[in-house]
């Protein structure tokens, strides 16, 4: 049995390596001190496709799969822990609403995120609400064709410089965690508050406290949460072990690319994610 990374997951880690030392790491420690978030460094990696490894190309992503995922975010992680955040936070809305959207939500919020041109947010964690998601207590309020959201938020990443971010919220308690959905809000709106949070380390990831007075959203529910949770919480055990052990398992059953998430091979995905460096270098 070869648990040896394939040519193609090698290149990737390898353009991922190199970007990490010439892009990220110069700086580093300047933009922590500084406060200083990346907003040209976030665009860069979309640019390179970094976000896509698990968005299918009819949504802008290459399809790499998860194994490609953990390393790039690998490598940006060891030169610089607030980029990976970053990272996380374009990944992890583009993936729930791929899964778990409709079709015109997927087309209109999952290229943006891909490639950049959106900062990514999602707000889960309230002041009595963490690990133990179910404990949250924003509610969201149906209105005719539209939602009423009201509560808090806190430690959201990302807050301060997005725009807009998936809020998730009960929709209906009785069904206690299957009676939660998430939605896709815009920050400017009546009644929402953001204030600013200091964090002891990774200084150059912003976050916000969000307070929502009866904010008023179009957009119907992106799907039933408790699905939801198990892609878009990389910060719970089961959010990371999860792609982990299908990546692993492909692996063995396979002799296709590990965790490939399309169904076919990414072929020249690599190969362009190098090309694209490279040009970019010159």
């Amino acid at each position: 049995m070869d648990f040896e990374l394939s040519d193609e997951l090698i290149a990737v880690r390898d353009v991922a390596r190199e970007f990490a030392e010439k892009e990220i790491a110069p700086s580093a420690a300047k933009d922590d001190r500084e406060k200083n978030f990346r907003g040209d460094l976030v665009k860069k990696m979309g640019e390179l496709g970094f976000y896509g490894t698990m968005i299918p190309d009819l949504y802008g992503g290459n399809g790499l799969g998860f194994l490609a995922m953990v390393l790039i975010t690998e490598e940006i992680a060891r030169a610089h822990s607030a980029m990976r955040v970053a990272i996380n936070m374009q990944i992890g809305p583009a993936l729930t609403i791929v899964q778990f959207g409709t079709e015109e939500q997927r087309r209109k919020f999952i290229p943006p995120l891909l490639s950049g041109e959106k900062i990514g947010c999602f707000a889960i964690t309230e002041a009595d609400a963490g690990s133990d998601v179910a404990g949250m207590r924003m509610i969201a309020k149906r209105d005719g064709d539209r939602y009423l959201l009201n509560g808090s938020k806190i430690f959201i990443t990302n807050a301060p410089v997005s725009q807009g971010g998936l809020v998730y919220a009960y929709t209906d308690r009785s069904q206690k965690h299957r009676g939660m959905s998430a939605f896709y809000a815009d920050w400017d709106q009546p009644g929402l508050t953001r204030k600013p949070i200091e964090t002891l380390g990774a200084l150059s990831s912003p976050h916000d406290k969000l307070d929502f007075l009866t904010i008023a959203h179009g957009m119907l529910p992106v799907a039933n949460f408790h699905r939801i949770t198990l892609s878009a919480r990389a910060s719970t055990l089961g959010g990371i072990m999860r792609p982990i052990c299908f990546a692993v398992l492909r692996l063995i059953t396979s002799s296709n690319l590990v965790g490939c998430s399309t169904g076919r091979s990414p072929g020249l995905a690599p190969l362009r994610m190098r090309s694209t460096y490279v040009a970019a270098r010159r």
